[in-house]
C-alpha cells in the first residue's frame, strides 16, 4: 500500500504541475523556447514537491511549496516581479483553499453518513482525484476568463467541455461510496487505480487539445482577416494606380474634345465624354466601403459575377457603422451569403443579378439586404429552405453560420423568396 501512496502521490504532483504550467501560460511567456529546458524544470519541480509531501509535514509544506512555485516561475518565465508575486501567491491560496474545502467536506461526511474513508486509505485516492478534477476546473475557468479573446471557438460550444470532468467527478465519489478494500493488493484493483489516473490525466489532455485547436482556428482566423484586408490594399493601388493613368490621359482627352469643338462635331465630343464618364465608374466602383475587410469581400465578389456574366452591385452608406461586427464574423456572413447569391445567380443563363445594400436607419440599426435571381424557387420545409443539390449534408452548413453568428450578435435574419427573387435581410442593433 505505500508503494501505491506513493506512485500516487508522483502522479498527483505531475497533474498539478501541469494545472500549474498551463495557468501561468496564460500570464507570462517562457524565458527559452527549448522544450528540453521546460521539461527537465518540470520533472525537477514534480520531484521536488512530491519530496516535500511525502514527509507529511503541513507547516513545512506551507514553507516550502509556494518558494518551489514561486522558483520555477523564476527559472522559466518572463515577468514583472510584483506581478509574479501577486499570481504565485494567488495560485497557492487557491490550490489550499480548494484542498482545505474538501478536507472540511470528507470530515462531515464521516461524521454524518458513517463511512470509513479515513479506515480506507485507498478512499482518499479517489478523494483526491476529485479534489484534483475540481482544481482544474476551477483554474481553466480562470484561464479561460484572462485569456478567452485570443480563441475563437465560441464560448457556447467550449462549455460543453466540462461534461468529460463532471462524469470524471461522478465516477470517483461512486467509487468513495464502494468503499473498495485495498488490504490485499490483486490485478483487477491496479489496473482500476492506472485507469482512474489516466482518465484523471486525459481532462487534462481534452483541455490541452481543445486549446490547442482553438489557437489554431484563430490563428487561421487571423490569416483570412490578413489576406482579405491585403486584397483591399491591393485594390486600392491598382485605384490610385488607375486614377493616375486617367489624371494623365485627361490632356489628351481635352485636346480631343477642343479639336472636335472647332471642328463642329457634337456626336464625337459626346461619345468621348461618355467614354471618359464609363472610365471614372468603373474606377469608382472599386471603393465601396472605407471599411478595409467589407470592401475587400464586394470587390472580390465582384470579380467572380463579372467572370460569370452576373449583373452585380452593391452600395454602402458612407455613414453606416460596422465596428460592432468583428471582422472573422463580418467574412463569415457576406462570404457565405454572396457566394450563395452568385452560385443561384449563375443558374440563370445570362440573365442572373446580385444586388447588395448595407445601410443604416434612424442612427440604431445596421441593414444588410442582398438579393438575387433564382432560375427556380427553392422549396421550404419544416420553415428552412432545401437545398437541391446531390450532397445536402455538406450545403446549408454556411447559412447555419451565419444564422448563429446574427443571434450571437443580437441581430434578426430573414429569408424571403417571391417571384424568382432570393432574398436574405439582416437587421443589427447599433445602440
Amino acid at each position: 500500500m505505500e508503494y501505491i501512496e506513493i506512485v500516487s502521490n508522483l502522479l498527483v504532483c505531475l497533474f498539478e504541475a501541469y494545472i500549474y504550467f498551463s495557468f501561468f501560460l496564460g500570464i507570462f511567456q517562457f524565458r527559452s523556447a527549448k522544450r528540453s529546458q521546460h521539461v527537465i524544470a518540470m520533472l525537477i519541480f514534480v520531484l521536488s514537491v512530491c519530496t516535500v509531501n511525502c514527509m507529511n509535514n503541513t507547516l513545512l509544506n506551507i514553507c516550502i511549496v509556494p518558494l518551489l512555485y514561486f522558483g520555477v516561475n523564476c527559472l522559466l518565465f518572463k515577468g514583472e516581479t510584483r506581478k509574479r508575486v501577486l499570481y504565485v501567491f494567488l495560485f497557492y491560496l487557491i490550490l489550499i483553499g480548494i484542498e482545505l474545502v474538501f478536507e472540511i467536506i470528507v470530515s462531515v461526511v464521516c461524521v454524518d453518513q458513517h463511512l470509513a474513508i479515513a479506515e480506507n486509505p485507498y478512499n482518499w485516492i479517489f478523494i483526491i482525484m476529485i479534489e484534483k478534477t475540481v482544481t482544474l476546473i476551477v483554474f481553466r475557468l480562470i484561464k479561460q476568463s484572462l485569456d478567452g479573446a485570443d480563441h475563437y471557438i465560441d464560448r457556447r460550444l467550449y462549455k460543453w467541455i466540462y461534461v468529460l470532468p463532471v462524469a470524471s467527478i461522478t465516477l470517483f465519489i461512486g467509487f468513495v461510496y464502494s468503499d473498495i478494500d485495498m488490504g490485499v493488493l490483486s490485478v483487477q484493483k491496479i489496473v482500476l487505480s492506472l485507469g482512474c489516473f489516466l482518465l484523471l490525466f486525459s481532462n487534462a489532455l481534452v483541455f490541452y487539445l481543445f486549446e490547442r485547436m482553438s489557437k489554431f482556428m484563430y490563428q487561421a482566423s487571423r490569416a483570412e482577416i490578413n489576406e482579405t484586408e491585403s486584397k483591399h490594399y491591393e485594390r486600392l493601388e491598382e485605384v490610385n494606380r488607375e486614377h493616375r493613368h486617367l489624371i494623365h490621359d485627361l490632356q489628351h482627352y481635352f485636346r480631343a474634345i477642343s479639336s472636335l469643338s472647332l471642328q463642329g462635331k457634337n456626336s464625337e465630343i459626346n461619345d468621348v465624354l461618355k467614354e471618359i464618364q464609363c472610365t471614372v465608374t468603373d474606377i469608382q466602383s472599386k471603393v465601396y466601403s472605407h471599411y478595409p475587410v467589407l470592401n475587400a469581400i464586394l470587390c472580390e465578389k465582384e470579380s467572380q459575377a463579372r467572370e460569370l456574366k452576373i449583373r452585380y452591385t452593391a452600395k454602402v452608406e458612407p455613414v453606416v457603422d460596422m465596428s460592432f461586427l468583428s471582422k472573422t464574423d463580418l467574412i463569415t456572413i457576406l462570404s457565405n451569403l454572396l457566394g450563395n447569391a452568385i452560385e443561384a445567380a449563375a443558374e440563370c443563363d445570362g440573365n442572373g443579378y446580385v444586388d447588395t445594400r448595407i445601410e443604416s436607419s434612424r442612427e440604431q440599426f445596421c441593414n444588410i439586404v442582398i438579393s438575387n435571381s433564382v432560375k427556380a424557387m427553392p422549396v421550404k420545409r419544416e420553415g428552412r429552405f432545401v437545398t437541391k443539390k446531390a450532397d445536402k449534408s455538406k450545403h446549408g452548413i454556411g447559412l447555419r453560420n451565419v444564422e448563429e453568428i446574427v443571434l450571437k450578435n443580437n441581430g434578426v435574419m430573414d429569408i424571403r423568396a417571391d417571384n424568382r427573387i432570393f432574398e436574405v435581410a439582416i437587421a443589427f442593433k447599433v445602440r
